[in-house]
């Protein structure tokens, strides 16, 4: 008996379309169903063999409904023919991807390091309109380029590293000669990683050795205060016991010797 594996695909919003379409065409293929889609595999003519295909048709369609958000699903719910659905599918999102090439470009432009929480989402980021812009190779053509360059890619990630909070960050990316690999996104992307992980281990050891000195620091201020007040109180006592004794040095008694009898 196969053995399957589960395949979990997040639901189709109507963006990210390239990554989407290659996961259901790998669960299409797991379910023996792919060629009803791409069109290798037309309806026979065999009388017999139509009840097993359309069996199989059905799989192929709710497979691809069933991965489309609700409001997807009551669009393209309507085409009853596989193969149509799909090639819609494509023809739309490559026709609204056509219509915001240069906008794409600008959106790549704008994505930053400092936006994102760490090296997977910004790397991701650029990577899905990269893969948005790629989709549309061919209708691309019309406007004068095809698939993006990788070197075009490269310079999207670099471009969005900041050089003022992440200084190091950057710094570091240029001594490795970065420039060298700018037809290699992808071990661009690997660098960027590991020298993320790397300042983060540094920041963790320079929190800590920052918390330490404070610690340190307080414990000074309140060993120093402690002294100062002991070094008061010290004063304060002998200053009161000095003008005690040269009040009585210089109090003058009558001849009487009375106790009381204080000339004024």
């Amino acid at each position: 008996m196969a053995e399957w594996t589960a395949i979990t695909i997040k639901m189709f919003d109507g963006t990210d379309y390239n990554s989407w379409s290659l996961e259901v065409e790998i669960l299409l293929e797991q379910k023996q169903v792919l060629g009803i889609v791409d069109g290798t595999e037309e309806a026979p003519e065999d009388v017999t063999e139509v009840k097993s295909w359309k069996k199989q048709h059905g799989m192929a369609r709710s497979t691809i409904l069933l991965t489309m958000e609700r409001s997807l699903q009551q669009q393209y719910g309507v085409q009853q023919d596989a193969k149509a659905l799909w090639d819609q599918l494509r023809e739309d999102y490559k026709s609204k991807v056509k219509l915001n090439v240069w906008a794409l470009r600008d959106e790549m432009s704008a994505v930053r390091l400092s936006d994102c929480e760490n090296i997977q989402e910004y790397t991701s980021q650029i990577q899905s309109y990269v893969n948005d812009f790629n989709l549309c190779a061919e209708a691309n053509s019309l406007t004068g380029s095809g698939k993006m360059p990788k070197s075009e890619h490269t310079n999207y990630l670099i471009k969005g590293v900041p050089k003022d909070d992440y200084c190091r960050f950057f710094t570091q990316l240029m001594y490795d000669k970065i420039d060298t690999l700018a037809d290699k996104p992808e071990e661009v992307i690997v660098k960027m990683k590991a020298h993320q992980a790397r300042f983060q281990k540094d920041d963790d050891s320079e929190v800590a050795a920052m918390f330490s000195k404070l610690l340190t620091q307080s414990d000074n201020r309140r060993h120093a205060r402690k002294s100062r007040k002991s070094r008061d109180c010290g004063s304060a006592g002998s200053s009161s016991e000095s003008e005690k004794h040269r009040r009585r040095r210089t109090q003058e008694y009558y001849r009487c010797h009375q106790v009381g009898h204080i000339a004024w």
